[in-house]
């Protein structure tokens, strides 16, 4: 739910005041919840384009959705019983995982041409050989990964308010060090070849 209230605003708000309060909304059984929230979902699919895949896509969100909402007490009463509420920023990073991998594998039906496409994605997703090297050397693969881990740990920093304090009280060099050391990584590592947005082919 968190990832939709702030993922395409603009499309989400539209498609919740002229299709999902106009269905019923919330305020309605359980099974009609479910109804409309997969009308909307669905629809947000094909609105991307007329193809099975992005009816899958939507259809998709929608039972991730669903399933959210309708299991929200039992995995609170969980997160009671296992005394995961002490370690709120483990179960913090747990929840931003799950999400972002239920989200990934949504996407794959959203940039699949096909169903079969789709399926050879996610085939290629289960194979270990692919999984661990991921198209990438080992190498490259640690950087990426050390890359993920400091990008993390500053966005968690900037969260807390505490990456202008750290850098304030650093000297002049080690400050104009790390921009400098940013600015080639972006120049080494950067993606610049022209490509069409995505978006324009809707």
């Amino acid at each position: 739910g968190d990832f939709w209230r702030r993922w395409h605003v603009s499309l989400s708000t539209w498609f919740r005041d002229y299709v999902y309060i106009p269905l019923g909304g919330s305020r309605t059984s359980t099974l009609l919840w479910c109804r409309n929230l997969a009308v909307v979902f669905v629809l947000s699919g094909l609105w991307h384009g007329a193809a099975w895949t992005f009816l899958a896509w939507g259809a998709a969100h929608a039972l991730f959705l669903i399933c959210s909402v309708l299991t929200m007490n039992t995995r609170r009463e969980l997160v009671e019983r296992l005394h995961l509420h002490r370690w709120p920023r483990v179960l913090q990073c747990a929840r931003v995982l799950l999400t972002f991998h239920l989200v990934l594998i949504a996407w794959v039906l959203f940039r699949a041409e096909t169903f079969s496409h789709a399926l050879t994605v996610y085939r290629s997703l289960l194979d270990v050989s692919h999984m661990t090297l991921a198209g990438l050397n080992r190498p490259q693969l640690v950087f990426a990964v050390l890359g993920i881990i400091w990008v993390q740990g500053m966005d968690l920093l900037a969260e807390s308010g505490a990456v202008m304090p750290i850098f304030e009280r650093r000297p002049v060099w080690v400050r104009w060090g790390a921009y400098v050391s940013l600015a080639v990584a972006i120049l080494a590592f950067g993606e610049f070849r022209s490509k069409q947005f995505l978006y324009f082919q809707f």
